[in-house]
């Protein structure tokens, strides 16, 4: 029984080292499928330009069934962003006269950088 088990752990790392699965594809437990190629997003504005204090809100969009956007800043001290009132949506605040990026990423890891100028 322990060299069943152990067998079976070794062929799961082993396919899971070739892309074919691993554990999860021996136990028949369905994996999220990738599309390919990954849905392209759409980020409106795709620049800002504020002054500090100011807020604006970036919208993300895409083709996928089930759109899941996170957003993030690359420098809160110039810019903050914050969720929305839908999940595509994100307030960004301008901190103080910087640049920093806005990044939006789906769920399938695919990401959109968007400039952001503080005056």
């Amino acid at each position: 029984m322990k060299t069943r088990f152990l067998a079976l752990v070794f062929s799961a790392l082993a396919l899971t080292a070739c892309g074919g699965g691993g554990l999860s594809g021996l136990l028949g437990v369905p994996t999220i499928p990738t599309p390919s190629p990954a849905p392209a997003i759409s980020v409106v504005p795709s620049a800002l330009t504020l002054a500090a204090g100011a807020t604006a809100t970036v919208t993300a969009s895409e083709t996928s069934a089930s759109p899941y956007f996170t957003a993030q800043s690359s420098d809160a001290t110039v810019a903050t962003v914050a969720q929305g009132n839908s999940s595509n949506a994100f307030v960004v605040t301008a901190v103080k006269a910087g640049s920093c990026k806005v990044i939006v990423t789906d769920a399938y890891g695919t990401s959109v950088n968007v400039p952001v100028t503080v005056k």
